[in-house]
């Protein structure tokens, strides 16, 4: 196992980048990295195209994955855009360097 290192958390400005680059974004409902315990249903659909989350929601994963729909309050976990963003730093609002040891929130 490795040991713990520093980290760096950026907060971004997720209206703004939707905004600038919606198109190209996609929500998922669920930390799509994480499959340790009790793993959720996941496959490509878990990723929702923000376009057509809004539209109808996690229909579409749920349709897909052969799963219960989730409810429309259920908010997105993970926000991805497809390709490149050239002006990222513009989005971020601020920089918070981790301890090896400290866990984001603890402060």
């Amino acid at each position: 196992m490795l040991a713990p290192r520093p980290q760096v958390v950026l907060t971004l400005d997720v209206a703004g980048l939707v905004a600038g680059y919606g198109d190209r974004a996609a929500v998922s409902p669920i930390n799509s990295g994480n499959a340790r315990r009790r793993p959720a249903c996941r496959g490509a659909a878990t990723f929702v195209s923000y376009a057509e989350w809004v539209r109808s929601g996690w229909a579409s994963e749920a349709a897909a994955l052969g799963i219960r729909e989730r409810r429309r309050s259920h908010p997105p976990a993970e926000l991805t855009v497809t390709g490149a963003i050239p002006d990222a730093m513009r989005y971020v609002t601020a920089v918070s360097r981790l301890a090896a040891d400290e866990r984001f929130g603890e402060r």
